[in-house]
């Protein structure tokens, strides 16, 4: 193989920052919404310079679960179809992820999410299928990831 395509293919693999600078800014339990702001910078860019698909469909990812968790159940993804609409222009401007519960069954959900920029332009709308695994209850852990962080939910760290 030729060293330039070799070299091509592994910068393909990298790292994706900036997932510590997402903010709640709002919610709403009684309907299943919320909704996260960032920033479009640099660190969630593909080896091209672009918004990383798989960034965007980690905040689609989060956001959903987090829609899910904000009616008391716990869920796992099933499927999630994205269709993008307008790349992400990774310039500082703000970016929104917003989410909303459209089906609230006994055993699956299903959430709307759209990413918009700071235009309020759709960019990204993600439908997620997600598995109720169970009901929350009070005597449950609070759900962590393996890596945290502090943000700003409303006033609240999280």
């Amino acid at each position: 193989m030729e060293d330039y395509l070799f070299k091509g293919i592994l910068n393909h693999v990298h790292d994706i920052k900036g997932f510590d600078t997402l903010r709640m800014t709002e919610l709403d339990e009684t309907i299943g919404h919320v909704t996260l702001e960032t920033e479009a910078h640099k660190g969630f860019s593909n080896c091209y310079g672009n918004a990383h698909g798989g960034a965007l469909l980690a905040m689609v990812d989060m956001s959903a679960s987090a829609a899910a968790y904000s009616l008391g159940k716990h869920v796992v993804t099933l499927s999630v179809s994205y269709n993008f609409t307008r790349g992400v222009v990774l310039d500082g401007s703000k970016i929104r992820i917003i989410s909303d519960v459209v089906h609230n069954g006994r055993t699956t959900m299903v959430i709307e999410t759209l990413i918009k920029n700071e235009k309020d332009q759709v960019c990204l709308r993600g439908l997620m299928t997600a598995f109720v695994t169970k009901e929350v209850e009070e005597s449950d852990p609070i759900p962590t990831a393996a890596y945290t962080f502090d943000a700003n939910a409303l006033g609240r760290t999280c």
